[in-house]
């Protein structure tokens, strides 16, 4: 196991997490201080993930699941970034799969239209439900950073 990849991932959870306390502490504030920090906090994050996965540090299932939470958390922080990072790391890896396993076949363009066509069928799909899983998922976190989304949605 690459001992670099895991530690630009945690320098990577380390800004997210000083972005998160800048957001909550400039809440009241009209302008995004945090915006850089989430940036280069989540490239970073992202890169870590992807070096581990080309290593085969992690599996398939654990690259999919850790892009699947960064939509998870850019959808319930309003932060698009975790999302345009968490969808390009899911569809990188269903390509190299379908590389991996259907590269000399007939069936290779069909499955990379396949993944195209349900990676815009889920992002429909989560942006009709976004509202109703945004208030079930505000439920559950601390009240700062529930006034924090509350008031970057007016």
């Amino acid at each position: 196991m690459n001992l670099g990849w895991q530690s630009l991932g945690g320098q990577g959870l380390l800004i997210i997490g000083l972005a998160l306390t800048v957001d909550v502490r400039s809440r009241r504030g009209h302008k995004d201080y945090a915006f850089w920090f989430y940036l280069f906090g989540t490239l970073a994050l992202w890169v870590g993930l992807a070096g581990l996965y080309w290593d085969r540090s992690i599996r398939e299932a654990g690259y999919l699941a850790s892009n699947l939470g960064m939509i998870a958390a850019g959808a319930l922080l309003l932060r698009p970034v975790f999302v345009v990072f968490g969808g390009l790391g899911i569809t990188t890896c269903l390509i190299h799969l379908a590389y991996r396993d259907y590269l000399f076949s007939l069936e290779f363009p069909f499955m990379l239209t396949l993944i195209g066509l349900a990676t815009i069928s889920l992002g429909v799909l989560c942006q009709r439900h976004a509202p109703t899983l945004r208030k079930q998922l505000n439920a559950l976190l601390p009240a700062a950073l529930r006034e924090l989304i509350e008031k970057r949605t007016h």
